[in-house]
């Protein structure tokens, strides 16, 4: 076994074959900071342990100086100079927010030296099937179920690597005390040597405490828009119109392969639902008419939700429901200027309203929120897709303030928007008034305008403070902002680039498996996943990482990735996030609900097959790059998107 992936997520794979070893790479990137990546190599490449590769550089012209590798279980911890294990720390754990097996786990993370770590069991509430989480968490924690005899389906060890088992009937002894492991100290050697194979853990386990998440309108809009669906506020639903024609239970079908059923309208009025109904649906060739998820079958005139919740009569249109020819499934319907439910033949095909279950969604998908930034002391903006964090305790001039943001892989702060200006706004600064307090932005000044330092230039909607830009002498070529209490708002001002200021430091991706691209308007989070799964298991793994399949939307992100592929050398096919409407005969993106332009396709590409799901490879006429279909069941490779 061999560690992937870079940073405090980790994952472990078998490499695919003999011939493969485990191998480390020492990196410094474009912007200067060093970092450092692993998984496996072949053992032709491996045949000099060590070398150095000044002039070797990958598609983001990143620069490899160290590569090594090593045979024995999880070697590549260490190598290149450096050691993977802090001096004091807590148990290295498998760490999934949803796995299917308590064995299935394929992601690690290194606790904290007061941790421990879980493995809990659980009933999905999306699919009603039975899941496993698993990750670290504290023990005193454990202590207090183990004592109180808790039955919360989670149990605790203190060794590395061992909460892979689950036992069906722990016995309720108290955790016994973890004690901080204290990593050997290794000096640089040419080649690296495991001596140390990990085994599952021999001691008691106990239980844990879970705390069931609340989501926040924000986490809710983008959990939503994850799945292809839209939250709408104003009901509180996660919801996804078809237009296709479906009967009543193909319909439903549909909606639970998405993990959720048709839509329950349980907590809604009936003035909410017209208002909700008439904004956001629309008539079909003779009415306004979508199936829902509430029936009579199991008793005649008791009409019910799919959960078994009572509808609420009013809900019903004036003579609603009338059980007229075998009318046992519900709809909404307009009808002399109102739109409310109606009884239906279960048979009649027609357009369809799914929806999920958002605090089903809450407990699969929400992660903690200490894992979400890289460095520690940021604070995550999950919303925005980075973290910060402030720094008030020594001033410096922008170019050493930038080399700080970048020795822990961040950069100065670049406020895109007037929604990042905002929160930005509403920070409780510890110094606020005066030129002495201002703060640093990463952007500096070309010819007569201010660019930030990913290319974009600085937005004309972002407030300036007065009188200013107004370069002083010439020599204003950096950007800060002051923070004026009296009016509460953020002031963008022109400086000296050399004069020490305050400063903030921003994290990309705060979901740290993955990499931060962007090259004029492409602008990314991504994580190339190399397990060939099925297309809907592919989408799962992403969606259980707060992303998406990617979506290549334009021949700038083809080209990235074709690149990205060749030097990764993994120039395979792998699943995108698309699906087929047939109601349009069309392919649309998931997430934006685009249709794809046909110039994305490879040629010869049938894109009329509703059966087939889509993938991005290399054509086998030409040899370029684009996307193709393909059944649903093949298995391929896919790379995860993270949106904000």
């Amino acid at each position: 076994m061999c560690l992937f992936r870079v940073n405090r997520w980790t994952i472990f794979l078998s490499c695919s074959n003999f011939f493969q070893m485990c191998a480390v790479q020492q990196i410094v990137s474009d912007s200067g900071h060093l970092f450092y990546d692993v998984g496996c190599s072949s053992a032709e490449k491996c045949s000099h342990k060590r070398s150095a590769f000044s002039n070797a550089d990958n598609v983001a012209g990143d620069v490899i100086i160290c590569s090594e590798c090593c045979s024995g279980n999880f070697c590549n911890m260490q190598g290149c100079g450096t050691k993977y294990l802090n001096a004091q720390r807590g148990p290295i754990c498998f760490a999934c927010v949803i796995q299917a097996t308590f064995d299935s786990c394929e992601l690690i993370t290194s606790c904290g030296k007061d941790q421990v770590c879980f493995v809990s069991k659980f009933v999905n509430q999306l699919n009603s099937l039975q899941r496993y989480s698993s990750g670290c968490t504290y023990q005193q924690q454990c202590t207090v179920e183990a004592t109180n005899h808790s039955n919360s389906g989670m149990q605790c060890c203190s060794d590395d690597f061992c909460n892979n088992e689950y036992e069906e009937t722990p016995t309720s002894t108290p955790l016994h005390t973890v004690t901080p492991t204290t990593a050997a100290t290794v000096a640089p050697t040419a080649a690296l040597k495991s001596t140390t194979t990990f085994r599952a853990p021999t001691t008691t386990t106990t239980h844990s405490v879970y705390v069931r998440p609340t989501l926040t309108v924000q986490e809710k809009v983008r959990l939503c828009s994850l799945l292809g669906y839209m939250f709408y506020e104003d009901i509180d639903m996660c919801i996804r119109v078809d237009e296709d024609e479906k009967t009543w239970s193909q319909a439903r079908q549909v909606c639970m392969q998405d993990g959720g059923d048709l839509a329950m309208f349980i907590h809604v009025t009936p003035p909410q639902l017209e208002r909700w109904s008439n904004g956001h649906l629309k008539p079909g060739q003779y009415a306004l008419q979508y199936l829902v998820g509430a029936t009579d079958m199991n008793h005649e005139g008791n009409w019910t939700w799919l959960d078994g919740t009572q509808v609420d009569h009013l809900l019903f249109l004036s003579g609603e429901p009338n059980h007229q020819n075998e009318e046992n499934c519900a709809s909404i319907f307009q009808r002399n200027g109102h739109t409310l439910l109606n009884d239906d033949v279960c048979e009649t095909a027609m357009p369809f309203i799914c929806s999920i279950n958002l605090q089903a969604m809450a407990d699969v998908f929400v992660k903690p929120v200490n894992r979400l930034c890289r460095n520690d002391g940021y604070t995550p903006i999950p919303s925005m897709g980075l973290c910060y964090k402030i720094y008030n305790q020594e001033r410096r001039s922008q170019g050493d303030a930038r080399a700080m943001c970048l020795h822990g892989g961040a950069d100065l702060l670049q406020i895109q928007s007037r929604e990042e200006e905002k929160y930005f706004q509403g920070l409780n600064y510890e110094h606020k008034d005066g030129d002495l307090y201002r703060y640093w932005l990463g952007a500096q000044r070309s010819g007569d305008q201010f660019y930030w330092f990913n290319g974009h230039v600085v937005g004309g909607d972002l407030q300036w403070d007065d009188g200013e830009p107004n370069n002083y002498k010439g020599l204003e070529n950096c950007l800060n902002f002051r923070y004026a209490s009296e009016i509460r708002n953020i002031g963008l001002n022109d400086d000296n680039c050399n004069t020490g200021y305050f400063f903030i430091c921003e994290e990309k991706c705060p979901n740290t498996s993955y990499r931060y691209f962007q090259r004029s308007s492409l602008q990314l989070c991504f994580h190339a996943v190399y397990e060939n799964l099925t297309w809907t298991e592919a989408r799962a793994y992403c969606q259980n990482e707060h992303s998406t399949l990617l979506e290549p939307e334009t021949p700038q992100y083809v080209e990235f990735f074709q690149l990205y592929m060749h030097s990764a050398h993994h120039e395979t096919q792998f699943w995108v996030g698309a699906e087929f409407r047939s109601a349009q005969q069309k392919y649309y993106w998931l997430t934006h609900g685009r249709p794809i332009s046909n110039d994305m396709w490879q040629s010869g590409t049938t894109i009329s097959n509703q059966t087939a799901c889509v993938a991005m490879s290399r054509s086998y006429v030409d040899g370029s790059w684009g996307l193709r279909t393909q059944l649903c069941t093949a298995r391929n490779a896919f790379i995860c998107q993270y949106l904000w």
